[in-house]
């Protein structure tokens, strides 16, 4: 993911190749392949927006059109200003715990199974869903086990096979399930043998995100219409809230893309 933005960047910066001088429009032409690159890195446009109008109030304020190496100074700028939106000073990462697992929770539909293969593939880590691992081991769907065996069961096979799981002599990223934190004293064991994530995503957000037909596919939101579902993911904040915000990181926000939840957690993890 990463190394496909430095590329995006790289190539951004052969537009300046060539001139031996720079002048506002080269560098608003630089800036425009910058903000198309972190655009397509899924990165949102404000942000990008807002980021490159930085870089580029800075570039023309900062002697850069009568540097010596202008170009250099230029891709300085960017370098610096790159390493503030990515979380500060670059340092190593340290994952404590023997082995480092990192669990991700949240409200259904707030994004932990993409951001945690996201910080898996980052990482070089395995991604495990604790949804699959249930439905591997008992051999049918979550939904299936709710309309047979109901949820009381389900909780209580959540929670073996999220005890076995984080017994596991090895590092991963593991997915909760939007209510595996709340039960069983589940947080407890959760925090004691992992490292935490709370994804903190506005409801209107996760509401959108519902919208599709997968929700249907969801057990505690089947048969509900979009008014519905929004009253549900209140309803379940109120009741879950308590037990995600024992996270030991919660991550927040509006207009955060998935890469950039990423960069602020790997920012919190370093040293």
């Amino acid at each position: 993911m990463f190394e496909n933005l430095s590329s995006r960047l790289d190539k951004a910066f052969q537009t300046l190749k060539g001139h031996s001088k720079l002048t506002e429009l080269n560098i608003a032409e630089t800036v425009k392949e910058i903000r198309r690159a972190l655009v397509d890195a899924d990165v949102s446009f404000k942000i990008a927006k807002d980021f490159t109008n930085t870089v580029k109030d800075k570039a023309i304020g900062a002697d850069v059109l009568t540097s010596v190496a202008p170009g250099q100074l230029l891709t300085k700028i960017v370098n610096d200003e790159l390493v503030l939106l990515l979380g500060g000073e670059s340092k190593p990462i340290n994952l404590t715990g023997s082995p480092a697992i990192i669990l991700i929770a949240g409200l259904q539909g707030s994004g932990k199974t993409t951001f945690g293969r996201q910080l898996a593939n980052e990482l070089a880590f395995p991604f495990l869903d604790l949804d699959h691992l249930i439905e591997e081991r008992y051999q049918l769907k979550i939904s299936e086990i709710f309309s047979i065996h109901g949820e009381g069961k389900f909780r209580e096979w959540e929670t073996l096979v999220l005890q076995d799981t984080l017994k596991q002599d090895s590092a991963f990223i593991l997915a909760s399930g939007g209510g595996a934190p709340c039960f069983n004293d589940n947080m407890d064991l959760i925090n004691s043998e992992s490292i935490s994530v709370y994804l903190d995503v506005p409801l209107p957000s996760i509401s959108r995100r519902l919208q599709s037909s997968r929700a249907q596919q969801r057990p505690l939101f089947q048969g509900l219409d979009q008014g519905e579902i929004t009253l549900k993911l209140k309803s379940l904040l109120v009741s879950r809230e308590y037990f995600y915000n024992q996270a030991k990181i919660k991550l927040s926000g509006e207009d955060f893309s998935a890469e950039l939840l990423l960069v602020e957690l790997i920012s919190r993890l370093k040293s």
